[in-house]
């Protein structure tokens, strides 16, 4: 849902504004379209701070503009984003007695508090919560149009019915969320740095575009476009994610969400607070952000899936934003399931193989 033209129109009258206002400023450096516009406004009623936000695309970009010394006071980055950021020494640590909005050892939901608990068991693992206040999370399933395909047989071939020709298919065009699909197919890890893994489920993509010619499509925020239309719909399956999703069925009930029990990824993106930022202003925003209130209408407003459990329950229930969408809005942690890490060696070898994936 980010959209480059909001992000740049944004900017720009971001800037003018910024010109006639006197009020102090804090940076909030966010992905587009992820917060509510309504909530920033009353924030900055309620506070007196003017609030600048500055977009970004990718966590890789927004690491290195950090890391080139731009100034931000809240930063919203994707786990594995945050567990770079630490390595770097970039973070400060979350005073847990500066956030009154709620109760961290109450208040997630168990699937968010057994994927955080995992993160901080494994090797090299980190404690997610000592760096980061959980904002949105979700999961990346198969979004698919009711009429063409029956859940049954999504059940009983998950990833592999992609592979499928009868069908028109999409995939997720990045090379995390692309080569995700294969190895989790095969049963093993989405962060592998093993070459052979790596290069299987590469060959595995590479036969999947190669059987479905012009049948098989790489898209990113096009799906948006391309599925919401229920007499339209460009494909029969979609690589997509969850928040993606519910908005899509919420405008076409054509269409179902499914995740496939193989394994797939739950991620967590959260609000940190660089070394250098204005900490008084940070911890107003968090907590004003995260108060129940808010966070259930910046909830509603996103799609993706609150870190809170009476705001999941609250949505989900009869007459609730999402109640129609529940399988998909409600995430469930598996057994088989991955949270994404920062491993250099990994990544380099995944971007390597979805290139030649994209090239052949």
């Amino acid at each position: 849902m980010k959209k480059t033209l909001l992000v740049i129109l944004t900017a720009v009258a971001s800037l003018v504004l910024a010109a006639c206002d006197s009020r102090p400023t804090m940076v909030l450096y966010n992905w587009g379209e992820y917060i509510d516009p309504e909530l920033v406004k009353a924030f900055e009623k309620e506070e007196g701070i003017r609030v600048n936000q500055v977009m970004f695309t990718s966590n890789e970009l927004a690491i290195t503009k950090i890391q080139g010394g731009d100034k931000y006071d809240v930063i919203i980055p994707s786990e594995y984003g945050t567990e770079h950021l630490i390595q770097l020494d970039l973070l400060a640590k979350i005073d847990w007695t500066k956030i009154d909005a709620f109760n961290k050892d109450t208040e997630f939901a168990s699937g968010l508090n057994s994927l955080l608990e995992r993160l901080k068991n494994e090797t090299n693992g980190y404690d997610f919560l000592e760096y980061s206040v959980p904002y949105f999370w979700g999961n990346v399933g198969l979004l698919y149009n009711k009429n063409k395909v029956e859940k049954s047989e999504l059940e009983t071939r998950n990833w592999e019915i992609l592979k499928d020709t009868k069908y028109k298919v999409s995939l997720y065009d990045t090379s995390r969320e692309g080569l995700l699909v294969a190895l989790k197919n095969a049963g093993k890890s989405m962060n592998s740095e093993q070459t052979d893994e790596i290069n299987a489920a590469k060959n595995w993509l590479i036969d999947l575009k190669n059987d479905h010619g012009n049948n098989v499509s790489f898209v990113t925020d096009q799906i948006l476009d391309q599925m919401i239309n229920p007499k339209q719909m460009a494909y029969d399956i979609s690589v997509a994610y969850s928040g993606d999703s519910v908005y899509l069925m919420s405008e076409n009930d054509q269409l179902g969400y499914y995740v496939p029990t193989t394994g797939t990824n739950i991620w967590v993106d959260g609000m940190v607070i660089p070394k250098n930022a204005n900490q008084e202003f940070a911890y107003k925003f968090i907590n004003f952000i995260s108060r129940h209130e808010n966070a259930k209408a910046n909830a509603e407003f996103i799609g993706y899936t609150s870190p809170f459990t009476n705001i999941i329950a609250e949505l989900t229930e009869e007459g609730g934003e999402f109640a129609d969408f529940k399988d998909a809005y409600q995430i469930v942690f598996h057994e088989n399931d991955e949270i994404y890490r920062h491993n250099e060696t990994a990544k380099k070898l995944i971007d390597e193989a979805w290139n030649q994936v994209k090239a052949k």
